[in-house]
């Protein structure tokens, strides 16, 4: 089954996961309002992603119908497609579950209710003062560059600084040469009574639906 117009709306959540990651990894000051921005507009992009999906696969199982002469109803093909998403829910584990369980319920508070609530926690972040910081983020694979104002609430390490060794540099994940470093404001989902990072629980959303995508393309006739 040709799902076209669904794996380019997945194009479309991947694109608002780059922003979330990028307004996540800038300085303190600027976090908030652009990350529940980029967070809200994730939401709605994904939920289309399911939208579109059960859009063109009743379709797709209606016009195969009617080549084989049969008469499919939209109710019909509709319930063919709940067997088939049931089978995909029910084969993930319960983690999963909980996850898509969880972000779904996200969305439609975000557009019916109230924004959806993150954790924020202080994290340091090699800072662009006296490097070039330019990485590939481990959550989304984007590649992250913080503006130029970090350079205002940077702070210098001393390569001698008693307190700041090079093993102290490895343990929190920074990039060899590393002298100047800033805190930005890392966000956190609760999850089936956990807290878990919201960017990379989001590129997990996103991987979920690359694989109901999958099961669809392969299970529906």
């Amino acid at each position: 089954m040709n799902l076209e117009a669904t794996r380019d709306k997945l194009e479309e959540a991947r694109f608002f996961l780059r922003y979330l990651d990028e307004a996540q990894n800038r300085p303190q000051s600027q976090t908030q309002t652009p990350f529940r921005y980029h967070l809200s507009a994730f939401l709605g992009a994904t939920y289309s992603v399911g939208q579109y999906l059960q859009t063109e696969v009743v379709r797709a199982m209606r016009q195969q119908a009617r080549t084989q002469v049969k008469n499919l109803s939209k109710q019909q093909a509709g319930k063919q497609y709940n067997i088939l998403f049931w089978e995909w829910f029910t084969d993930l584990p319960p983690e999963k579950q909980s996850l898509w369980d969880s972000l779904m319920n996200n969305r439609g508070s975000e557009i019916h209710m109230e924004r959806t609530k993150t954790v924020t926690k202080k994290k340091a972040i090699p800072s662009p003062l006296t490097r070039d910081f330019s990485y590939r983020s481990e959550r989304s694979g984007a590649h992250v560059t913080p503006p130029p104002l970090v350079l205002l609430v940077s702070h210098q390490i001393s390569p001698y600084h008693p307190d700041i060794t090079e093993a102290t540099k490895r343990e929190l994940g920074f990039p060899a040469g590393t002298n100047a470093w800033t805190y930005v404001q890392e966000h956190h989902l609760k999850i089936a009574g956990a807290l878990h990072d919201t960017v990379k629980a989001c590129g997990d959303y996103v991987a979920l639906f690359d694989g109901l995508i999958s099961h669809f393309e392969k299970s529906a006739p």
